[in-house]
């Protein structure tokens, strides 16, 4: 009963310190994320300064190539007064997915 007593408490701290190092895991890996998503939002936010200094037409033949994901993200973050210039020299096919997009928030 004794060793088994003292094996049981060797399991419990095992069990204690793996616990201990999966949540040092999942910090260190919420972090990655985070730097990631930050990483991402700064280059969107980029982009979206960029396509806003362009004139609208020269923008909207950008726009054109770009997918859909992408130009919904450009389209989400832009000032309505830009976005609705550029929107209006897209495309009208893709400009209508780049709205519908925008109206559902669809990712």
């Amino acid at each position: 009963e004794e060793q088994i007593d003292e094996k049981i408490n060797e399991l419990t701290k095992l069990e204690e310190q793996i616990k201990s190092e999966m949540a040092i895991l999942n910090k260190k890996k919420s972090e990655k994320e985070q730097q990631k998503e930050a990483r991402y939002e700064a280059k969107v936010g980029k982009l979206v300064k960029i396509y806003a200094a362009m004139k609208p037409k020269a923008a909207a033949e950008k726009v054109n190539e770009l997918n859909l994901e992408v130009a919904q993200e450009i389209f989400l973050r832009m000032r309505e007064a830009s976005a609705s210039q550029i929107l209006s020299f897209v495309d009208n096919e893709k400009a209508a997915k780049i709205s519908e997009r925008l109206a559902f928030k669809i990712k």
